[in-house]
């Protein structure tokens, strides 16, 4: 009886580029069972990659949707705590009637900032910190309002008739009180002492709120 030979797997059934290898000599016969485990694994590799990339693509998405939504509270909430700055960006000093506006400039005044001059770092740190204190401020929106009033003051070359204006704006807020004024006044000095001992254009505005407020040294 003839003595049959195993065949060797067709390489039709081969992917193209093992088929290459394959004919060229450079990749041995495959069983029926190896090629059929090639075609499962490369089929699970590609399903992988499809999800990763999907996976990434949603991660990437819901990031941005997360990003758009603090942008629009923000945008949200900003108008109801800084109304004031988009109508005195147009306006300028003349327009100024927020208490909170007022005396931040007088601040800046006081650290003798006004006409683009620099706020020094010990300067710009109290500023930030008594606005936040007492006007109920995150640092962010501390930050807001001091770029705001400094922008405000940016021509301003003759700072005592600035300064007696926003001293009129805070004193003729409804609510503002003795109490209130008395705080103002301490966030001044604080200011006008950043640097050490408070110069003398300082305490010049300084006084200058004094005499409006009704205070005494």
């Amino acid at each position: 009886m003839k003595q049959l030979k195993p065949q060797r797997p067709s390489n039709a059934r081969l992917p193209k580029y093992l088929r290459t290898l394959h004919e060229s000599r450079l990749l041995p016969h495959f069983g029926e069972d190896i090629v059929e485990s090639m075609h499962i694994v490369i089929a699970i590799v590609t399903a992988i990659g499809v999800i990763a990339a999907w996976y990434y693509r949603l991660k990437m998405i819901g990031g941005a949707a997360r990003d758009v939504v603090k942008v629009a509270d923000k945008v949200t909430n900003m108008p109801r705590k800084f109304s004031f700055m988009r109508r005195a960006a147009h306006t300028g000093l003349k327009a100024v009637d927020d208490p909170r506006e007022a005396a931040t400039i007088l601040m800046i005044l006081v650290a003798g900032a006004e006409g683009g001059k620099r706020l020094s770092d010990h300067q710009r740190s109290v500023i930030l910190g008594e606005t936040a204190e007492h006007f109920d401020l995150t640092e962010e929106e501390a930050e807001d309002l001091l770029v705001h009033a400094q922008w405000m003051v940016r021509d301003v070359q003759v700072p005592a008739g600035v300064g007696e204006r926003m001293a009129r704006v805070v004193i003729t807020t409804p609510g503002i009180g003795p109490k209130e004024l008395v705080d103002l006044d301490a966030m001044l000095v604080a200011v006008s002492e950043a640097n050490g001992t408070a110069g003398s254009e300082g305490l010049k505005m300084l006084q200058i709120f004094r005499d409006q407020a009704g205070l005494r040294a």
